[in-house]
């Protein structure tokens, strides 16, 4: 039935969406489908809805019929069709920029178009939520209220963990947890509490090492979470507190994921004959991050080139000409 009173009887097969349902209006009364809205109750249907699942969820058989001005159902079309809406969006009126059905469109396919709506639009909790899940950085342009709103500001980092930096309000620990879940870097926007939280900074630098550099440093002396992390990431290694870059077992396992670890082992590590033989066996060209003392270390140069022969050219210029290291390196002359 439409508003005005006029009625009229349609049968709604069961897999019937609301658009098929407007292309049949459209034939029944002659007004373009795209001019049409549909409201059960307080629900206005949308496209992909099937009318009859939320007729018998309501216990009711009316659906009201709404007319829409051609301008806004052009302005609809527009947002639904053109490949840049938000090019559009920019040199609407206000009016336009007013509609909550034009902006709806809009943001659900270009997020940032948020901050080009009507100042009351953006304090639309389901404009902003399909904005921020369309793109989470559109949490910028919500209202103030709304980026203290939990479940809007979750939406928003779970689409993109960086939108963490546009909460109104501290956030708690799943939602920082979500953030750094979708982007590790996002770390850098919690709170010194959760900057220290083991599994909020393990989840963070599990995905991107460099994400300790915003850790505490309580957290980057912790030697069970730096042990995980850098069997992940080696170079992690280099954020560590100063007693995790003297662990053996830490930076064996960072050299074995990463050569380039050993530099950031602290110097008494790397001056050590006997861990760096033992770090030559597990990677052997973290020989050239050693003490250069060590590079004329006999036992080590045939270590790291008994594995590898071009770690030869690390070995001090007298061992590079030495006939049993040669031999193991399986070279037939010397290296200069």
């Amino acid at each position: 039935s439409s508003l005005d009173g006029r009625s009229w009887s349609i049968s709604v097969a069961s897999e019937m969406t609301t658009m098929d349902l407007k292309r049949e209006l459209e034939e029944l009364v002659g007004i373009p489908h795209d001019q049409l809205r549909l409201v059960v109750g307080t629900t206005e249907l949308q496209g992909t809805d099937i009318p009859l699942d939320i007729l018998e969820a309501q216990d009711t058989a009316a659906i009201f019929m709404v007319m829409r001005s051609p301008e806004e159902a052009l302005w609809l079309k527009k947002m639904r069709e053109a490949p840049f809406p938000q090019d559009l969006l920019r040199t609407a009126s206000m009016e336009i920029r007013s509609n909550p059905e034009v902006i709806m469109a809009a943001v659900r396919r270009h997020g940032h178009s948020l901050k080009m709506a009507a100042e009351e639009l953006r304090d639309d909790r389901d404009i902003v939520l399909a904005a921020v899940q369309q793109t989470g950085a559109a949490l910028a342009y919500a209202s103030e209220h709304l980026r203290a709103d939990r479940a809007v500001v979750l939406a928003a980092v779970r689409q993109q963990g960086g939108a963490l930096q546009h909460a109104a309000e501290e956030c708690d620990r799943e939602v920082v947890l979500a953030a750094v879940a979708s982007q590790s870097q996002a770390l850098r926007h919690a709170s010194l509490e959760l900057r220290g939280d083991a599994e909020v900074v393990l989840t963070a630098a599990m995905r991107d090492g460099s994400a300790l550099e915003y850790a505490t440093q309580e957290a980057r002396s912790n030697r069970d979470l730096m042990l995980t992390i850098v069997g992940r990431h080696g170079f992690a290694l280099m954020y560590a507190g100063p007693d995790v870059k003297s662990d053996w077992d830490v930076v064996l396992r960072a050299i074995e994921k990463d050569c380039t670890a050993l530099k950031h082992a602290s110097e008494t590590l790397r001056s050590n004959p006997e861990f760096i033989c033992a770090a030559v066996s597990v990677n052997c060209f973290c020989i050239q991050h050693a003490a250069r003392a060590l590079r004329s270390h006999r036992d080590i140069i045939l270590e790291a080139v008994g594995q590898h022969s071009s770690t030869l050219q690390y070995a001090s210029p007298e061992l590079r000409n030495d006939r049993e290291i040669l031999h193991r390196a399986n070279v037939g002359t010397a290296v200069h």
